[in-house]
C-alpha cells in the first residue's frame, strides 16, 4: 500500500534542495558557535560539533548557546572532559534537562580519550560507538565537520521531509521510509550547509505549528495542498504521564546550613543532589521526624507547586524545619547528614526542584 500523497519524484528534490539553499544564504542562521573556525583545530571543531549536537537534543539552540560556551571553556578538549569528574560534568549541564544526555557526554568523553587518542574518530562507524551517538548524530557530525553527505532524520528534519514527500507513515515507520530521500537530499552540493540549512528550516518555517504563508515551497508542498499539516508526519502515540508526589524536607541550623543527600536511584536525576524525603505526608508533622541530636524550633509548610517534565508531573509539597544544633552531623529519620553551607551546597549539580527551593526559602528568609 502506498501511504505518501503521491509517488515522490526526483525533480521534486532537485527543486526543494535549490529553494533550500537559496533560502539557507538568505535566512539561514550562520553564525551558531560551533560551526567550524578557522581559529580551531579540525580536532575542536569536531569536539565542538559533538558537543552541540548532543546539547541540542530536545533543546532549543538559544537555549544551548551559553551552556555550550560554559562546556568549551571549562573543558576544552574531548580528555579535558573525560578528565572531569562526573559532579563537575553535572553542575556545569545543571538546567540544561535531560540529564542522561550530560552522563552519556562523559561516558563518550572517555571514549574518545581511551580509544581514539582524544580526537573524535571520523569513520561512520566508529563514531557510533561512541555513548550516545545514534545514527542520525553521527551523520551531523561528520557531515558538518568534514561536508560529507551523511543523511540526518533528527524531529525537525523527519517532519520536513515527511510533508515535501506526503508521508502517510506511522511514526515509527516514518525514518525507515524517509532515508532513501534523505540520502538523495544529502548527495547534493554543500552537505555542511544542507545539513544546517533544513535543520534551521525544520525548527523555523516548517515547525510543528508551520509558517507556510513564509515557504519557499508552500505553491509546490503537496502536503499543503491536501491541507494535511496537522497531520503529517503522523503523530506520536501519546505517553501515559505519571502523577507522582514529592515531599522534600528543608532542615536548616542556626547558622544557615542545610543538609543534602545524593540521589542514587537510577531516573533522569541520577547522582544529583537534592534534599532528604518522605515516603509520603502525614497529617501531624510533628510525627514526621525522628531528630536525635538537634533540637526543632520551629516546623513550616510551604505552598505546593508543580514541576512538569516530558513524562511526569510532580507535586513537590516542601516543609521546612528550623533547627539548633551544635554537632557537625544531624540524625533525620535513621540516616546521618552533614552540615554544608551556601559556598559547599551551591557548587553541587542539584535537582530542578531543589534549585527552585533554595530561590525560595532565600527569598522568604
Amino acid at each position: 500500500m502506498n501511504q505518501f500523497l503521491a509517488q515522490p519524484q526526483g525533480e521534486t528534490f532537485k527543486l526543494f534542495y535549490t529553494k533550500l539553499m537559496q533560502w539557507f544564504d538568505d535566512h539561514g542562521r550562520h553564525d551558531l558557535p560551533w560551526k567550524p573556525q578557522e581559529k580551531y583545530t579540525e580536532a575542536q571543531n569536531i569536539y565542538h560539533i559533538w558537543l552541540s549536537e548532543i546539547m541540542l537534543q530536545q533543546t532549543q539552540v538559544v537555549t544551548v548557546i551559553p551552556y555550550f560556551f560554559n562546556f568549551i571553556e571549562k573543558f576544552p578538549t574531548a580528555t579535558d572532559l573525560a578528565n572531569a569528574d562526573q559532579e563537575t560534568v553535572l553542575k556545569a549541564w545543571e538546567g540544561l534537562g535531560y540529564y542522561a544526555r550530560a552522563r552519556n557526554l562523559h561516558a563518550g568523553a572517555k571514549i574518545i580519550r581511551d580509544e581514539f587518542n582524544g580526537e573524535i574518530p571520523l569513520n561512520y562507524q566508529d563514531i557510533q560507538n561512541i555513548k550516545g551517538v545514534g545514527r542520525t548524530t553521527a551523520a551531523a557530525i561528520i557531515s558538518q565537520g568534514i561536508s560529507r553527505p551523511f543523511a540526518i532524520l533528527d524531529g525537525n528534519v523527519k517532519r520536513v521531509m515527511a510533508r515535501v514527500t506526503g508521508a502517510m507513515h506511522p511514526e515509527k515507520q516514518l525514518e525507515k521510509a524517509l532515508l532513501p530521500f534523505a540520502y538523495l537530499m544529502a548527495a547534493q552540493n554543500r552537505p555542511d550547509d544542507y545539513t544546517q540549512a533544513i535543520m534551521d528550516f525544520g525548527a523555523t518555517i516548517c515547525s510543528k505549528s508551520p509558517k507556510c504563508d513564509q515557504c519557499f515551497w508552500q505553491d509546490h508542498c503537496i502536503t499543503h495542498q491536501h491541507q494535511k499539516m496537522d497531520q503529517i508526519p503522523a503523530k506520536k502515540v501519546k505517553l501515559i504521564k505519571k502523577d507522582i508526589e514529592l515531599y522534600p524536607v528543608i532542615i536548616q541550623n542556626q547558622h544557615g546550613e542545610l543538609v543534602f543527600h545524593q540521589r542514587i536511584q537510577e531516573s533522569i536525576w541520577h547522582n544529583l543532589y537534592e534534599f532528604p524525603h518522605l515516603d509520603s505526608h502525614l497529617d501531624e508533622l510533628e510525627n514526621l521526624f525522628n531528630i536525635d541530636n538537634a533540637k526543632v524550633l520551629n516546623i513550616q509548610e510551604l505552598p505546593s507547586f508543580k514541576h512538569i517534565l516530558t513524562h511526569i508531573n510532580y507535586e513537590v509539597h516542601p516543609i521546612v524545619i528550623q533547627v539548633v544544633s551544635y554537632e557537625d552531623t544531624l540524625q533525620f529519620n535513621d540516616q546521618v547528614y552533614t552540615w554544608v553551607n551556601a559556598e559547599i551546597y551551591s557548587a553541587y549539580a542539584k535537582t530542578k526542584p531543589t534549585n527552585d527551593l533554595l530561590n525560595i526559602i532565600h527569598i522568604q528568609s
